[in-house]
């Protein structure tokens, strides 16, 4: 073997590893980040371009064939960066999604609660006490705090995220008292008609009740899955 032959294949070796390098890389963010088809494409697609390419140079002239590790490479990495600024571009606007728009003179509060039943609870005593101080009526603030802790209780129990996270829940009172509940766990729509409730009490008789508890006990009542997060915005009017 010559040593133009050896420097080409020590080249080519370089020019996929340090591209393999960045591909892993990648792709363990692209899955903490829970794009897993993402991450898993771009985990593949490194090796099957070189395959690609070097079948292709492989018939026009065997000299070329080393190209297919630089270009497979230099291929992968343009797509990860090109990736990486469309999924930047989306999450730029989702940091302060739960943040409704308010007056800066009305009265709110923000809840940051991680995925344990000590934390949840914490959170609910923390939102009792200020509809108490800011004197909403005790019907309205029990109901309130009736939802809140079904909602957060859902998001423990069936949001399958990593325990180490948190979610988010900001009060709002204005002409009425507004909730905004966050979280980054599996998409789950609780807006349901009666006959979906119905649908859901056959197959899952034990969520029903905590469902029409959500749906009912407010004025108004929003879901959206925006940015891989849940969005409920829950309203009760104050006369």
């Amino acid at each position: 073997m010559t040593m133009s032959v050896k420097n080409l294949i020590t080249a080519a070796g370089w020019q996929f590893l340090i591209p393999l390098y960045f591909t892993v890389t990648y792709s363990v963010v692209y899955q903490i980040q829970k794009h897993y088809t993402l991450a898993t494409v771009i985990s593949a697609l490194p090796v099957l371009l070189v395959i690609c390419f070097a079948e292709i140079f492989s018939r026009v002239d065997t000299e070329l064939f080393w190209w297919s590790f630089f270009l497979g490479g230099l291929i992968t990495v343009c797509v990860q960066l090109a990736a990486s600024a469309v999924i930047w571009k989306k999450q730029k606007n989702c940091r302060y999604l739960s943040l409704i728009p308010q007056q800066d003179e009305e009265p709110s509060l923000l809840l940051s609660s991680a995925y344990t039943e000590e934390d949840t609870q914490k959170a609910l005593q923390e939102a009792e006490a200020f509809l108490k101080e800011q004197k909403i009526s005790r019907n309205t603030a029990d109901q309130a705090v009736l939802c809140m802790d079904e909602i957060f209780h859902n998001i423990i129990q069936h949001a399958k995220v990593r325990k180490t996270g948190y979610y988010n829940a900001r009060l709002r009172i204005g002409q009425a008292l507004h909730v905004t509940v966050r979280d980054d766990g599996t998409p789950f729509n609780p807006v349901l008609t009666e006959e979906q409730l119905e649908d859901r009490n056959r197959l899952s008789p034990e969520a029903a009740p905590g469902l029409r508890i959500i749906n009912r006990m407010n004025s108004e009542i929003k879901y959206s899955f925006v940015c891989s997060q849940n969005m409920l915005q829950l309203r009760w009017d104050l006369s």
